[in-house]
């Protein structure tokens, strides 16, 4: 059901105008930035890149894992 419901929500949209379809995304990603998305996900990426610098500068690996416990669940 999710397919044939899917299917039809795409051919609606691929039948509207691309101008207005570019509009509306455009309407959509300036009201988010308004809001503060943007920063919001620079700020995340920033935290998230802090993060791998330190379990680089801890253990040798930009991330922090035990290796054999990984192996192990991939067995």
């Amino acid at each position: 059901q999710l397919d044939s419901e899917t299917r039809t929500l795409a051919e609606q949209i691929a039948k509207m105008p691309p101008f207005a379809l570019r509009q509306a995304k455009r309407a959509v990603n300036q009201t988010l930035d308004v809001q503060g998305f943007y920063a919001a996900i620079q700020s995340v990426f920033d935290i998230h890149q802090t993060g791998h610098g330190n379990a680089l500068s801890v253990s040798g690996w930009p991330v922090l894992v035990n290796m054999d416990q990984m192996k192990a669940n991939i067995q």
